[in-house]
């Protein structure tokens, strides 16, 4: 019996024995110790897919020159001409001169057909100079455009426009009536022509202005450039001022709400017009969205086009209004893309899917290794405490173990394992973090502030770090408590920083707005750093002082959060780095 049992012991140390020789052998293999034999792997054809995109990218980049040239004949050129025409045609209707302003409204809509604006201008021009086919221009462009748009919605009401079945009968006022009616998309004057000698139209003119976002290499031209902001000319604002009408989709409502709508109040000095109730516009914007839950994907880029605010803009204001709301547009409603930038989005969701799919077998693959060591474990738990009764001469030596020798064992066995399996335990434990929200509090804080202390002390001239401290001590002070007073304090650390730098390229600052400020010195900065001071200056423009958004229009903005300052904090310390850098302060 006792030689019996010693074979069997010899057996079971041999057993366990290369189960630890096993394990050791794998850990070895995938910490690169001891090579791999080679296997299949499995692989997506991204390569060969590559290769066939770019043989298609080349030869579209080799017909791009000729088709911007195309375009710029054919679309952008004669679009510009319309432009520069009505600006004369306007000049010259505004002191009554329609014998030179109607051939030039004219040509315009020759040279922008597609503008429902250069034939209401025309529309407009024709009735005030007494010739009544300007009727038929007014309804044009009230049948091009949609429920609203403030000028379709205004002559709606000035042609005193009524429905009957499918006939549409309506009437303007001039020394006498111009009664018209329109039956399957024909209008007819019914009474009115001879005696009509011209009338007032208490509406000014719209000159589109041009976003320049659209691409110029693309196959078909849209020129959505112009479809979004509409100068009114011939206003009775003072020569300084500038009146534009901003027009978005419906579906743009609470992005312009909360991204530009303080910018609106702020470069506008608060002159600017609903032309759209924000609480009928939320109410559009509420069922249009409710609209689009049942369509795949949503239909966003068709959404109606409703007339939001006009506003009142100087000169001086113009330059920055202009960039900002370009900039809103192009980030958030248009978003056109060009042709590289598809390319490397294409590129990147394939590289990724090609990587995901290579992350998924290798995690199947080291979930199925750790299943099969964990059986392993259990195994080498079992032997042990075979082994330990075997040599106590226990009877029944299979049948009663001791779980606390197994457990010993396996943990043992899993320590041969090393961290082989870090992922797949750390995806079966509950993490818990129990960190004081008071302590992440006080210790952000200090953190922000020793940075400050850091970036003073490489400062030598008294002149800049005393007005450069005074502002940003404040910021870590106020950012937790109120997020918004921290931003006239980044804007002014702004202004020094730009103001010191521009004194010691000997240039003068004095009198000179923030925009123009980063403008004119936007070559001594990286584009990094500039795109940093950029979006500073515009979340003060939407969220600063002068915007209540709770009360500035009828509907209530979101207002601007801890967290995102913070961000903007770091990204404002890193730009007061530079200029210590950059201009040896």
């Amino acid at each position: 019996m006792s030689q019996d049992y010693g074979e069997t012991i010899d057996k079971t140390v041999q057993e366990m024995k290369k189960l630890e020789d096993e394990a050791k052998t794998f850990y070895q293999k995938q910490k690169g110790m001891i090579q791999k034999p080679p296997r299949k792997r499995r692989r997506l054809s991204f390569d060969k897919t590559h290769h066939s995109k770019e043989e298609e990218r080349e030869k579209r980049d080799a017909l791009k020159p000729k088709l911007i040239e195309q375009n710029e004949l054919f679309h952008f050129k004669p679009a510009q001409t319309a432009i520069q025409l009505t600006n004369e045609a306007v000049s010259y209707a505004s002191i009554g001169n329609y014998e030179m302003a109607v051939p030039k409204f004219i040509e315009a809509v020759e040279h922008f057909d597609s503008s429902c604006d250069m034939i209401f201008n025309l529309g407009k021009a024709g009735l005030e100079s007494g010739n009544f086919a300007g009727l038929f221009d007014l309804l044009d462009y009230w049948f091009m455009t949609e429920d609203g748009d403030y000028y379709h919605d205004q002559l709606q009401k000035l042609l005193h426009l009524e429905f009957e079945g499918d006939i549409v009968l309506g009437f303007i006022n001039g020394n006498s009536p111009l009664v018209f009616e329109i039956k399957e998309d024909m209008a007819e004057i019914t009474e009115g022509m001879d005696e009509f000698q011209g009338c007032t139209l208490p509406l000014m003119y719209k000159i589109p202005v041009s976003l320049e976002l659209e691409r110029k290499d693309k196959e078909e031209i849209t020129l959505f450039d112009y479809d979004f902001l509409k100068q009114w000319a011939g206003t009775v604002a003072g020569p300084e001022l500038l009146q534009y009408e901003i027009i978005l989709p419906v579906s743009s409502f609470r992005l312009f709400l909360n991204q530009f709508a303080g910018s609106v109040v702020k470069l506008s000095n608060h002159q600017y017009q609903e032309l759209t109730d924000f609480n009928d516009l939320h109410l559009r914007y509420e069922k249009y969205q409710h609209e689009q839950l049942n369509l795949e994907p949503p239909d966003r880029y068709e959404a109606p086009r409703i007339s939001y605010v006009l506003v009142e803009i100087t000169k001086e204001s113009k330059p920055e209004f202009l960039s900002d709301f370009r900039d809103f547009v192009d980030r958030h409603v248009t978003k056109e893309v060009s042709d590289e930038e598809q390319d490397a989005m294409e590129d990147a969701y394939w590289q990724n899917r090609y990587e995901e799919e290579a992350d998924m077998y290798r995690s199947i693959d080291l979930q199925e290794q750790y299943e099969y060591f964990s059986n392993q474990a259990h195994l080498y738990g079992k032997l042990a405490a075979y082994l330990e009764n075997l040599r106590c001469h226990v009877d029944r030596p299979y049948e009663s173990l001791n779980q606390k020798l197994m457990d010993e064992a396996e943990n043992k066995y899993w320590g041969l394992l090393g961290d082989v399996f870090e992922e797949v335990l750390r995806k079966k434990q509950v993490k818990k973090a129990a960190v004081s929200m008071k302590g992440m509090k006080e210790s952000e804080e200090l953190l922000y502030q020793k940075r400050i202390e850091k970036l003073m002390g490489k400062v030598t001239s008294a002149e800049v770090k005393e007005p450069l401290y005074s502002e940003l001590v404040p910021i870590v002070k106020v950012i937790s408590v109120s997020p918004k007073s921290a931003l006239s304090h980044m804007r002014n650390v702004l202004e020094i920083l730009l103001k010191k730098g521009m004194r010691k390229l000997g240039l003068n600052p004095n009198g000179e707005t923030l925009f123009n400020l980063m403008n004119s010195t936007i070559y001594t900065r990286n584009k990094k750093i500039d795109d940093y001071m950029h979006e500073i200056r515009k979340t003060v423009n939407q969220h600063g002082d002068h915007f209540d958004e709770s009360k500035q229009f009828s509907v209530e903005a979101e207002k601007i959060n801890q967290k995102y300052v913070e961000v903007l904090l770091d990204k404002l310390l890193k730009v007061v780095d530079f200029y210590i850098k950059q201009f040896k302060f």
